[in-house]
């Protein structure tokens, strides 16, 4: 399956996964409570439904995913809240998927909110860094849509970050 094509799919399937607007189970919100100091469980309160059960459903995957091996605490907190800069745009479901297909095509610039949430990533890292967040979780934020050379995190959670991330609903 191509990058793209791919892309395609992970889309779709978020977008149906948002059309139910299905608020994140009582598992997910203990996991953002018990792993979020007062000022990140703000930012992921403000997220949309999807999105908080999309990101639960994120750090969920990283923690099966380690097995045994000790999950840092910042691999959580860049699990919760890698999409929070999505939160700025004030998007609908619409809209998203205009930015979505807009995204897809290489569109990079584009006026008003739909501009805003084709540079989510860089405004999600802001906001982490204004809730004094680890820095590795706000390069997560800033860098989740690169491709693996131009990240910046450790390898190791990056991989296993955007693994979770791509599969996620």
């Amino acid at each position: 399956m191509t990058a793209a094509f791919a892309d395609v799919v992970h889309l779709a399937r978020r977008l149906f996964a948002s059309l139910r607007q299905v608020e994140p189970s009582a598992a997910d919100e203990a996991l953002a409570r018990g792993s979020l100091d007062e000022r990140a469980l703000e930012l992921w309160l403000q997220q949309a439904p999807g999105d908080r059960r999309h990101s639960a459903a994120v750090a969920h995957q990283v923690v099966r995913a380690a097995g045994d091996e000790p999950v840092p605490d910042w691999v959580v907190i860049a699990a919760l809240l890698h999409d929070v800069g999505k939160v700025d745009t004030g998007l609908g479901i619409g809209g998203r998927v205009l930015a979505g297909v807009l995204k897809l095509v290489r569109v990079g610039r584009f006026p008003g909110r739909i501009g805003r949430y084709l540079r989510y990533p860089e405004i999600g890292a802001a906001m982490l860094v204004d809730a004094g967040c680890d820095p590795r979780a706000v390069a997560w934020a800033a860098e989740h849509h690169r491709s693996a050379r131009l990240r910046t995190v450790p390898a190791r959670w990056a991989d296993c970050l955007a693994a979770a991330d791509h599969h996620a609903v």
